[in-house]
């Protein structure tokens, strides 16, 4: 199943881009972290689901939180569903390859005889729904992360994107004083942002919005670790990502570099600079 905004449902459901629910949210945060030399991957979805009548029907065993994982390399496809906000699931090795896609739902798992929200659009006032096993109740975005063995691709996820409401639009800023990178956004621009990738990753054009933010955001995050003493990042999964995407390309070590020359060594990181993405599987997470 496809996220498409626009898409018409027989029901309300709870998804970005919809005016079928007010008031409420539907937000998923998604993290893949691979194993060493292996495609060992394991994955954690964290919930946060404000809607009381879907609350309701997940705390009466009638509805679930669920996570559809699929891989068409591997021809692989298995939705893990909780009635708990949230899920880890471990893909054994070899079990996943190349692109992985994660969606997030709440479906129901029973019949449900007329469903009913105060959260809906006033043109649903008066109605209620019957629904079957399996019918969405809430969707997010997809979110795609690579898998590749480390010998050909770091695995750690180094950036994340969030936003805050009271970062100036039309800017971002970035913070290497975490596990990954975070890149702040106004709420505005973290909405489009991630609206671009998903066209993007549709149409074939990721590597140009991406490089877009990500080029000077790696070339910043290299000239300023270089910095500081290294003792003060290595406790960090970015700088061990950066370390060996470094070594990958026979560039110097963080700390040995020059800040002149960091442009240059992300552009070589990053392909020059409009492949692939190669190493960089990205997390987007909540408000900052």
């Amino acid at each position: 199943m496809n996220f498409v905004s626009s898409k018409s449902w027989p029901w309300p459901v709870l998804r970005a881009g919809s005016s079928d629910y007010e008031r409420c949210e539907f937000q998923v945060e998604v993290d893949a972290e691979s194993q060493e030399r292996s495609t060992e991957v394991t994955f954690v979805a964290d919930f946060d689901l404000s809607d009381e009548a879907i609350l309701q029907l997940i705390e009466s065993g009638r509805a679930s939180y669920a996570m559809l994982v699929s891989c068409p390399s591997t021809h692989f496809r298995k939705l893990i569903p909780s009635r708990t906000p949230s899920i880890e699931w471990v893909a054994e090795n070899g079990l996943l390859g190349d692109k992985v896609e994660v969606k997030a739902y709440v479906i129901a798992t029973e019949t449900v005889e007329e469903f009913v929200s105060r959260n809906w659009h006033e043109d649903y006032e008066g109605r209620t729904y019957s629904l079957s096993p399996g019918s969405v109740l809430a969707m997010e975005p997809p979110d795609v992360f690579w898998i590749r063995p480390s010998e050909e691709l770091t695995p750690e996820s180094v950036f994340r994107t969030s936003y805050n409401e009271e970062q100036p639009p039309n800017e971002w800023r970035c913070s290497i004083s975490g596990d990954k990178v975070t890149i702040v956004f106004s709420r505005e621009d973290y909405d489009r942002f991630r609206e671009a990738r998903r066209r993007a990753d549709v149409s074939g054009t990721k590597a140009y919005i991406m490089n877009s933010v990500y080029l000077p955001a790696l070339a910043w995050v290299l000239a300023e670790a270089d910095k500081g003493p290294s003792e003060d990042y290595e406790e960090f999964r970015w700088y061990s990502a950066l370390q060996e995407a470094l070594a990958r390309c026979e560039l110097r070590a963080i700390g040995d570099g020059d800040e002149n020359d960091r442009l240059e060594d992300a552009q070589k990181i990053l392909n020059d600079p409009f492949g692939e993405l190669p190493f960089l599987a990205v997390e987007e997470a909540t408000q900052q």
